[in-house]
């Protein structure tokens, strides 16, 4: 399975790690990889997308109390 993972694009490795956490409801890996994901959308030019990522982000942190990341996120998409 490494050797999978290592042949992965960026793109697809954020999308596996997602589609892993979401199917076994592991919301304190969800929450980081849409971050990360949203961020790594932004800074490859698809500004659209990432700004999707990072507002799932909010509403995640939301929903599980993630109070700091609501307003870093909250923050982040203000300056967009």
């Amino acid at each position: 399975e490494h050797a999978q993972i290592k042949e992965l694009t960026p793109d697809a490795f954020y999308e596996k790690a997602i589609e892993v956490a979401e199917g076994a409801n592991y919301i304190n890996t969800m929450i980081p990889a849409y971050y990360r994901y949203g961020h790594y959308l932004l800074d490859n030019n698809n500004p659209t997308k990432g700004r999707q990522e990072l507002k799932k982000v909010l509403d995640l942190a939301k929903n599980s109390g993630w109070d700091l990341m609501v307003d870093i996120v909250t923050r982040e998409l203000a300056t967009m």
